[in-house]
């Protein structure tokens, strides 16, 4: 079984990722994703810029990562919530070691590590992490540091809640005190030391006041020593503010230099400004700047340039990761890193991946088939609740969440053209040519279609939940333009969209509202043009099953069964039985009757735990469930009051699905603790166990959901990240 892809968001904290160079064509962007508490298990995920791919993940902390950077190109360090600290290569622990409280960052210089702590602390640590000094600043906790060797020293600078920036010397083992600036009015974000020449020092920070400022730091005499001056041995220093640059009108978020003459700054405004030293008056202009300055924006949490400084690397509150590189004197964007920054609740896999999280979005991600790389290609829904549960049926999209209403959407012309553009598919685009949408026949990569123009589409109202349908082309009320300027963002077809473009331009329109639920919507199954749904239930009456019928919008039928939520439904390929499993401990079965209504056909007796999850067989005469007390159960279609096997797994069973590969019934298993097994399920019903993941590209939380599409399979989890495997 080979990873193919894996998709997650960055997690939202200052300055977490780190970008290095270890071959001339080979940059990676190590960064932490998912939040995770208790028994599982948080991960890094590594991306290759030229590959345009997560190559693999590391799981090694218990608590949230805040803090991630490379020693070598298998080697990492990284810090969390707990305030555990560790050195790991090949998913192995090398070095660890435990502080008191969550270590927010830390710096690597030389055969040092200097640590942060939220409790105060700073601590020195050696290359095997072993504490060889620590200051206690007590309440002005210490948020940022940065070091660097000059003149036969290194130069440690710190800034904390009180707006300060601190000088220090590590000599000894020891952090010696030196001098203190003062000139932010607000706390500080980020800090970064650049050697200009052997002679001059600078530092640029970073700050919640909208300003950046560059301090320079240079050897003086007793005569040209200033105020700020302060002594190392027989030598006077100076340390003083160079300038200030105002361009931000939100706190600026991090700071990094590009060259002696050109730094960045980046901004919760979303913006980049790339400022440069005129050589003649030695002022600092902004020349470029790159981001979004209108339409959804997002704040940017990081900034980070590669070793050769070719890319520039910025991400989002939203997790996103947003790549430039330099051709010429241009930065061109590359495709962004996206993924749910939440935990991710369900799939489907049919025309394309779609998943949906309770970070409130539903993603479509598809197969850019000229680089053979998986992206995100739309973004259906962005909601005011968490989203639970989404299936594909038709072209269209069913999805629900805690709202307790199901919503269906139709396709935007932006999907459409990216699937024709990227993936090549045939999708069905009547809806438009019904709607009259214009369009232009297009020839591109040897194969022609239609390219439908961005008139329709979903927008979000300003006080609403809903994705309602715009009609710039005949519209000429005045709001209606200013939304259209408002949204007017430049779209290229022939390469993945970037995040903006898929907030804005990817929404998809919605149709109806399906009310029915007192509760929040917690599984949906579908076929043809029936779809099946439950809620969080307590009762009998909230646990039935409601049966829609997606052409006129109505109930057709509410299906009693189960006395607590039926966490999963599935409907067979044929259509003709309903499969459901409840925290009841029970499965439930109906059967299509001749006047296309379902009829409880039979119900199992309590299992000892929940029952998580249930699947039909290639044939649909047996079902597979799996349940918390770590059984998976085998029943017979027609009569499930009993179980005809049950086999013993060393963990609990959270998600099941089955597909007919090279004349053989595959089993998928996963498991609460983020594992994944394929079985071959033989004819004297055993699980021939055939592949497992390996330890760089499991799931490190409970998988929610996983689904065959012939030869691959998809998966979604907790810990933020819907991955896709090939056997």
């Amino acid at each position: 079984m080979k990873n193919v892809f894996i998709s997650g968001g960055c997690n939202s904290v200052y300055n977490g990722l780190d970008v290095c160079q270890f071959e001339p064509n080979q940059h990676l962007i190590a960064f932490p994703c998912s939040n995770q508490v208790n028994k599982f298990l948080s991960q890094i995920l590594v991306y290759d810029i030229e590959k345009l791919k997560i190559i693999y993940s590391y799981s090694t902390f218990n608590k949230r990562v805040n803090y991630v950077r490379f020693l070598n190109a298998n080697t990492l360090i990284a810090s969390d919530g707990e305030g555990r600290i560790a050195i790991f290569n090949d998913s192995q622990i090398l070095h660890e070691t435990k502080l008191n409280e969550s270590i927010q960052l830390f710096k690597v210089i030389d055969k040092y590590i200097i640590t942060l702590s939220i409790d105060g602390l700073v601590t020195v640590l050696d290359q095997e992490l072993k504490e060889l000094s620590k200051l206690e600043f007590g309440n002005n906790v210490m948020e940022n540091i940065d070091a660097i060797s000059f003149d036969n020293y290194i130069f440690v600078a710190l800034s904390g809640v009180d707006t300060q920036i601190h000088l220090y010397i590590l000599e000894n083992n020891q952090l010696q005190y030196k001098t203190s600036v003062k000139g932010h009015q607000r706390s500080l974000n980020h800090l970064q030391f650049q050697l200009k020449n052997q002679d001059y020092l600078q530092l640029a920070s970073a700050s919640k006041d909208t300003y950046t400022r560059i301090w320079s730091i240079y050897k003086v005499n007793e005569v040209e020593a200033k105020i700020k001056s302060f002594r190392i041995n027989q030598q006077l220093y100076s340390f003083k503010l160079e300038t200030i640059l105002q361009g931000h009108i939100e706190e600026v978020s991090s700071v990094n230099w590009l060259d002696e003459n050109t730094i960045l700054s980046g901004s919760f405004d979303y913006n980049v400004i790339i400022w440069k030293q005129d050589k003649d008056t030695g002022l600092w202009l902004s020349i470029s700047r790159l981001g979004q300055t209108s339409g959804n924006k997002n704040q940017i949490f990081g900034l980070q340039t590669s070793f050769n400084k070719k890319y520039i690397i910025c991400y989002t509150l939203t997790g996103a990761i947003y790549i430039w590189k330099q051709e010429q004197d241009n930065w061109i964007e590359q495709p962004v890193i996206t993924g749910h920054y939440a935990e991710v609740t369900d799939l489907d896999f049919k025309d394309y991946l779609l998943t949906c999280s309770i970070d409130q979005t539903s993603r479509i991600f598809a197969k850019w088939i000229q680089n053979d790389t998986y992206h995100e290609i739309s973004r259906p829904q962005i909601h005011g609740y968490d989203l639970n549960a989404i299936k594909q049926i038709g072209n269209q999209i069913i999805s629900g969440g805690d709202e307790k209403i199901l919503r269906m959407f139709n396709p935007s012309p932006f999907t459409i053209n990216q699937l024709n553009y990227l993936n090549e598919q045939n999708i069905d685009s009547s809806v438009f040519l019904n709607q009259n949408i214009p369009s232009q026949i297009v020839n591109y990569n040897n194969r022609q279609f239609n390219e439908f123009k961005l008139a329709t589409e979903g927008i979000q109202q300003a006080l609403g939940l809903m994705n309602v349908q715009m009609q710039f082309e005949d519209e000429e009320d005045e709001n209606v333009k200013n939304n259209e300027e408002e949204i007017n963002l430049e779209v290229r077809y022939g390469k993945p969209p970037n995040d903006a473009l898929l907030a804005k331009k990817s929404l998809w329109p919605e149709t109806n509202k399906l009310y029915g639920h007192g509760y929040a919507i917690q599984a949906i199954a579908v076929h043809q043009n029936i779809a099946a749904s439950s809620s969080v239930a307590i009762t009998p009456k909230a646990a039935e099953i409601i049966i829609w019928d997606t052409n006129t919008f109505k109930i057709k039928q509410q299906l009693p069964c189960h006395n607590y939520t039926v966490v999963q439904l599935v409907f067979s390929k044929s259509g003709k039985y309903l499969i459901s499993v409840s925290k009841d401990r029970c499965l439930g079965v109906f059967v299509k009757q001749d006047d296309n209504n379902y009829q409880l056909l039979s119900k199992s007796q309590p299992s000892s735990r929940i029952v998580y999850t249930c699947s039909f067989n290639n044939d649909e005469s047996l079902i597979f469930t799996g349940s918390r007390d770590k059984k998976f159960r085998i029943y017979n279609t027609t009569e499930v009051s009993l179980p005809i096997k049950e086999i013993d797994f060393p963990d609990e069973i959270t998600a099941i699905d089955c597909v007919q590969y090279n004349e053989k019934q595959i089993v998928a298993v996963a498991y609460g603790q983020g594992q994944l097994e394929i079985f071959e399920f033989t004819q004297t019903m055993e699980l021939k166990l055939l592949s497992s993941v390996d330890k760089y590209h499991q799931h490190s939380k409970t998988i929610n959901r996983i689904k065959f599409n012939n030869n691959l399979l998809a998966s979604c989890s907790d810990d933020h990240t819907v991955r896709i495997y090939q056997i």
